[in-house]
């Protein structure tokens, strides 16, 4: 989540706007590099020991139990949030590899990372209560940029170029949070790399069992996804074909998200469509507007 004269279309984190826009914008030096440098070297080596734990302070203290972030309680004391941005500026698996050893540690820093730079960057745009507009996503997550380890990089690029491209892990989309509600809801805890996989699958499994991103319509014959499914659908059946996974469902999709629910709680393989869900960009923020739920519906007995 790329400032680039073309940008793609518009998904989450995947953000799009007219061309003619983003030229201008770059032209007149609209891309903005988000920085912040209190810390030594030294001091954010120390800090690094325990990166996740940095971020473990902020998260607990500003966010609740539905993922929701306390942004004026953060805007006024955002210390907590800029030593992580700060040691992350410093501190990465490209700058300090002994540090990160593994590839769980690795996406487990890239994860914090993007989670962290998303904070930050809600908190520099105060008076924005949502992020519906096509210019709004391009200012908040391509024109914005951040250091980590000392090379500079959009959310876009560190979503689409990174996280998506290099480690190859569909269950990432259920871990990111864009500042929106219908975004997974943002962890009280930061990832870490020893207990990385069984954290993903526990998002992962906690989003698709959320009547907000997964429901079924049986009288319409139809099965409601969230939109993360229609734009980063590549990510999920390829997974499938990586593991060697056939799909008996009318839709490789259906067999992913089966793969993280309960046996009771299975989708139909057959015998309806799917339609995606449309996306709330509404702020996460805890003054504002709770997230849109819908109630379950019961699966018939016969396809």
């Amino acid at each position: 989540m790329r400032c680039e004269v073309v940008l793609m279309k518009l998904s989450i984190r995947r953000y799009c706007l007219l061309g003619m826009f983003v030229c201008l914008s770059l032209c007149m030096g609209c891309s903005e590099v988000v920085k912040v440098d209190k810390l030594s070297m030294k001091e954010a080596l120390l800090l690094a020991k325990d990166l996740p734990g940095v971020l473990d302070k902020v998260l607990q203290k500003y966010v609740d139990k539905d993922g929701l972030v306390d942004y004026k309680a953060l805007r006024k004391d955002p210390s907590g949030i800029d030593t992580y941005i700060d040691v992350m500026g410093k501190v990465s698996p490209r700058t300090h590899p002994k540090l990160f050893v593994t590839k769980q540690d690795k996406l487990a820093y890239w994860l914090n990372a993007y989670n962290a730079t998303i904070l930050k960057n809600a908190l520099r745009f105060p008076k924005w209560t949502h992020l519906d507009s096509k210019a709004r996503r391009a200012s908040f997550f391509a024109l914005s940029k951040f250091i980590y380890g000392g090379q500079k990089m959009s959310p876009h690029v560190l979503e689409q170029e990174l996280l998506r491209k290099v480690f190859k892990e569909p269950r990432i989309h259920f871990a990111l949070n864009c500042a929106s509600l219908g975004c997974p809801k943002l962890p009280r805890k930061a990832f870490r790399g020893k207990t990385l996989d069984a954290e993903l699958t526990r998002e992962t499994k906690a989003f698709l069992l959320e009547t907000r991103n997964v429901r079924i319509d049986e009288e319409e014959r139809v099965i409601h996804l969230t939109s993360l499914f229609k734009w980063y659908r590549s990510d999920f059946t390829d997974h499938l074909k990586v593991r060697k996974l056939t799909s008996e469902a009318f839709d490789a999709i259906i067999t992913y998200i089966n793969m993280y629910r309960p046996k009771t709680k299975q989708l139909p393989e057959e015998g309806f469509t799917i339609q995606f869900i449309k996306y709330d960009w509404r702020l996460n923020d805890q003054a504002g507007p709770k997230r849109k739920t819908q109630p379950s519906t019961r699966r018939s007995r016969s396809r």
